[in-house]
């Protein structure tokens, strides 16, 4: 893919740019899409969701949901991008849209529930957050060359001109449905 100009952050957490984040969104998936021409919000990684009160919200993952390197991706690393966000030592752009939430577990390997300080209207579209590795998602941003994430591409080169993306295939990552 070539690009008019580089792009600052391929990492979801720091993203600004235009062409970040749409590159980004091939890379990794999120627990809820908005379909574009609806603007409906679509289940992408979250098999389903249950308001148990107003403000507690439990997810169920789809089963067998992996990363582009084959490793499994779980609750724990749902949970894991979202303390991540919301902890001031990593710094992210978006760790006040995290703040409503007052805590944040994994119930077992594929459902997460998140208690919100108060109602919000709009939670669920505000799932719209990439999820990144447990191993990724404390740390400062990857190196250039090791984005590993659960979308339909993954990262193979990326320069101040270029980013060189490769379909996953369907037995080492999800690809979207």
């Amino acid at each position: 893919m070539v690009i008019p100009r580089e792009v600052e952050s391929l990492d979801p957490r720091f993203i600004r740019d235009p062409y970040g984040l749409k590159i980004s969104r091939l890379i990794f998936r999120s627990l809820f899409t908005i379909d574009p021409r609806t603007l409906e919000l679509v289940p992408d990684l979250a098999e389903s969701h249950v308001f148990r009160t107003p403000s507690v919200l439990e997810l169920t993952l789809k089963p067998g949901l992996r990363f582009s390197d084959g490793t499994r991706l779980t609750a724990a690393d749902v949970v894991a991008t979202f303390l991540g966000v919301k902890d001031p030592a990593v710094g992210s752009a978006f760790a006040g849209s995290f703040e409503r939430f007052s805590s944040i577990r994994a119930v077992d390997e594929r459902r997460i529930e998140l208690v919100l300080a108060a109602p919000h209207a709009t939670v669920l579209s505000d799932l719209e957050f990439p999820i990144l590795r447990a191993e990724d998602a404390t740390r400062p941003t990857p190196e250039r060359g090791s984005f590993v994430g659960s979308g339909p591409y993954a990262l193979v080169e990326w320069t101040s001109s270029h980013v060189v993306l490769e379909r996953t295939s369907a037995g080492r990552a999800s690809a979207p449905e």
